[in-house]
């Protein structure tokens, strides 16, 4: 099977449903079976990181573990709400959102919640 670059855009907040957390669970499945995924977290989904730390923990602390290749988090949608990014053990990178419209790009697949 040929590797192929996914990436899961997370758009909504923890308390819209189980959309985030199955979009996570369908990244990480991506990753255990060999592909190049990505995660980019923007607009509401942003607030994922500022939720009840139990909301999403468990995952979140499972995507150390995993083979997932990069974390993004979009400046702008952290400043419009006013967040900060957690000290912690994922290895996040903010960037612009010009830099994500690139990145969206450059993907093979976009899967978006």
């Amino acid at each position: 099977m040929q590797r192929k670059k996914i990436l899961f855009v997370f758009r909504r907040a923890p308390f819209d449903g189980n959309r985030p957390s199955e979009l996570l669970d369908a990244a990480m499945m991506a990753a255990a079976f060999g592909q190049e995924v990505e995660l980019a977290f923007l607009d509401d989904g942003v607030f994922l990181f500022s939720a009840d730390p139990q909301t999403m923990k468990g995952q979140f602390d499972e995507l150390g573990d995993s083979d997932i290749d990069h974390i993004w988090v979009e400046r702008d949608s952290l400043v419009e709400r006013r967040l900060t990014l957690p000290a912690g053990p994922l290895p996040l990178d903010l960037l612009d959102r010009s830099e994500l419209t690139r990145i969206i790009a450059g993907a093979d697949a976009v899967v978006s919640g």
